[in-house]
């Protein structure tokens, strides 16, 4: 391994690591694109103008020495076959590449690869260069995030594929909610990458036969694929066949871990956790198809608007916690009034609402009628009439996760964003910050505990408060305006997505973890 740099830009220590040779990738298992799916993007250079000299790749076969940027045709129909297609085959073996952009007509393909000792030490001049310009800085932390990205997108596809399928790490599925789930995968992902250098697998049985994004969690009905896994939606991850031919073949021992492993760097919020995130959530190419079209048709119904604020009210079972660890249902008012008042007074300002509860929908209509909100038109339960972990209301797996993934992507447009204690929160505000840098982040949970056994009360509580404010007729426009008349996005209350350590324990029914720090 050659030299390390600690660099510190923004605040954030970063680490380069520089002489490390690109891993050379497989050709068995490379496929063919059918001929009249390419198109080069010189046909459309209005659209396409950062791919002007892409190479025209119709009618050969895909292969290592494949280095120009490149686009694909697609249409609507491709988020019908939810099968794996040739693409899928050929970028699951090239983890180093990119998707730049995607039209209704196309997308298109970049390789990235690890900088060489002389790009290195040229990206370490520019740091000494424009040392204060934000700027400058604020694009050589893209090359460096995207460097980190890239060299570990290497180092896990070499454990997952290059390493012999005679020993796997065998680590069951939560089915608890995405951010717990996926906390649970990208700690299995680094453990075996770094530590066991093993193939990792994620199982289904015992008490999740099923992955509850996959088929319903209750009797696996409405099953996205026959597998149903992780494998109906992203790529490929491992090279050791089906989970039920691992699990009957006694030629593989299969390490199982006695106790849940969560490396250090497994958290979204930490740069390793989340490369793991971003390597194991590529899409099939139906899926992403089908992402597209839903964010293309939500987008379609709405008015144009200056900027958004996501406010995440997350309800339904955070009340029914065991013990201490029970979470408050917050009326929709206490999220509003974190928004800067700039924003507010914006008639064009928009509010994404998201939220499990469709009681926060109505009440969010009711006290804030002049407020510009913009919500998804899905299933969603009342309150905790759904129980404990129902994650898909509407019992099409497939829809609720099409709806999650489109949910970062349209997230990510937005400037600001409210919400308190949620794993999804997290994996949404990281989602915000690679795509911008001027997200401001605002905790409603910041001056409370977060946990409290009390707040299995809560949702009677919320209902009472609410009908309190309906006898009183209480002016929430006049409680925003002077509780907002001095806040703007420069002064949040919390500009952090820190979690909040008021409990070192976070309970997933009856898996526990403590927290880091």
């Amino acid at each position: 391994m050659g030299r390390r740099y600690q660099l510190f830009i923004g605040g954030i220590s970063i680490m380069l690591i520089t002489s490390l040779q690109l891993i050379a990738l497989p050709r068995a298992l490379y496929q063919q694109l059918p001929s009249d799916t390419v198109k080069n993007a010189n046909a459309t250079e209005s659209s396409f103008h950062h791919h002007r000299g892409s190479q025209h790749v119709s009618g050969i076969n895909y292969h290592e020495e494949q280095s120009k940027a490149f686009c694909v045709k697609w249409s609507q129909e491709d988020a019908l076959n939810r099968t794996v297609v040739p693409f899928d085959s050929w970028w699951t073996h090239h983890p180093n590449w990119i998707i730049s952009n995607e039209t209704n007509d196309m997308f298109c393909m970049e390789p990235r690869h690890p900088k060489s000792e002389e790009e290195n030490q040229d990206l370490l001049r520019r740091i000494d260069e424009h040392e204060g310009d934000d700027e400058v800085m604020d694009g050589v932390r893209r090359e460096v995030e995207m460097e980190h990205r890239i060299r570990d997108f290497l180092k896990f596809y070499a454990t997952q594929f290059y390493s012999t399928c005679e020993t796997v790490q065998w680590r069951g599925m939560w089915s608890s909610g995405w951010g717990a789930d996926w906390l649970n995968i990208q700690g299995g992902l680094i453990q075996s990458a770094d530590t066991l250098h093993i193939p990792l697998v994620m199982g289904l049985d015992g008490d999740s036969p099923w992955w509850h994004y996959s088929a319903n969690k209750d009797d696996g009905s409405n099953q996205t694929c026959s597998e149903r896994d992780l494998t109906c939606y992203f790529l490929p991850y491992h090279n050791c066949g089906s989970l039920s031919d691992i699990r009957n073949n006694y030629a593989i021992d299969i390490v199982e871990n006695e106790e849940v492993v969560l490396p250090a760097e497994c958290d979204i919020f930490d740069e390793r956790g989340r490369n793991a995130y971003l390597f194991m959530t590529r899409k099939q190419l139906w899926l992403r198809r089908a992402v597209f079209d839903f964010k293309q048709r939500f987008k379609a119904k709405l008015s144009p608007e200056s900027d958004c604020t996501v406010v995440h009210a997350r309800r339904a079972d955070v009340i029914l916690h065991d013990g201490d660890l029970a979470r408050r249902y917050f009326p929709i008012a206490d999220y509003i009034k974190l928004i800067p008042k700039e924003k507010l007074d914006d008639t064009m300002h928009t509010i994404f609402l998201l939220t499990d509860d469709q009681n926060a929908i109505d009440e969010a209509h009711e006290f804030f009628p002049d407020l510009r909100f913009k919500y998804f038109n899905r299933t969603r339960h009342r309150g905790s009439e759904g129980g404990w972990e129902n994650q898909t209301p509407s019992r099409i797996p497939e829809l609720e996760t099409v709806t999650l993934l489109a949910t970062f992507d349209l997230a990510s447009e937005c400037s600001a964003m409210v919400h308190g204690h949620s794993n999804f929160a997290k994996y949404i505000t990281e989602q915000m910050k690679l795509t911008r840098r001027d997200v401001n982040i605002f905790r409603v949970d910041a001056d409370t505990d977060v946990f409290d056994g009390s707040y299995n009360n809560s949702e009677i509580d919320l209902e009472n408060q609410l009908d309190d404010w309906r006898r009183k007729g209480v002016n929430l426009t006049s409680l925003l305006e002077s509780e907002t008349k001095t806040r703007t996005s420069e002064s949040p209350v919390v500009a952090s997505t820190e979690v909040i350590h008021e409990k070192k324990e976070h309970s997933m029914g009856n898996r526990t973890w403590r927290n880091r720090g």
